[in-house]
């Protein structure tokens, strides 16, 4: 089967911990997976037009992060269709209703206890909680030992 699965993001390593445990529930699918990062997009027409999503995303992207995705996509290989990376701006549920459904998503997962902290961003749980499609929180234990924020030791910690 076929899933589009969608998982906020806030470029910290640790936060991929939701994306492998929803793809360990989901390992015997096909999944499109969506990582949506939240944008407060600046009201001036000139960064409207010459900011373009790619470029913010790109900004916010760190090696590790990208180190640790790679690892999470070989080591799921069989159960990833695609991943896509997308910045979300909107701030009402019919703007969130209108990205799910034009990214055709079918299910969320979110940080149960993890919070996300986009710095240019904002918490998008308020608006996914309101949602309609079926949301799960994935949980994991941090461990008592702190990492930097952008290191890989969060991501093997369970």
């Amino acid at each position: 089967m076929e899933k589009t699965i969608l998982i906020p993001i806030d470029f910290n390593v640790e936060c991929l911990n939701t994306l492998k445990l929803a793809l360990r529930r989901n390992e015997d699918n096909l999944n499109t997976i969506v990582l949506m990062y939240t944008h407060v997009s600046s009201s001036s027409i000139t960064d409207l037009l010459f900011s373009p999503q790619h470029k913010v995303l790109d900004a916010m992207r760190t090696k590790e992060f990208d180190d640790a995705l790679a690892i999470i996509e070989n080591r799921f290989e069989r159960s990833i269709k695609h991943i896509k990376l997308r910045m979300f701006s909107g701030y009402n549920i019919s703007a969130f209703d209108m990205f799910l459904k034009g990214n055709k998503v079918d299910e969320i997962y979110v940080p149960k206890a993890y919070g996300l902290n986009p710095p240019t961003g904002f918490d998008p749980l308020p608006l996914i909680q309101k949602s309609t499609l079926p949301v799960y929180e994935i949980n994991w234990e941090s461990n008592a030992i702190v990492y930097p924020i952008h290191q890989l030791g969060p991501l093997f910690s369970n």
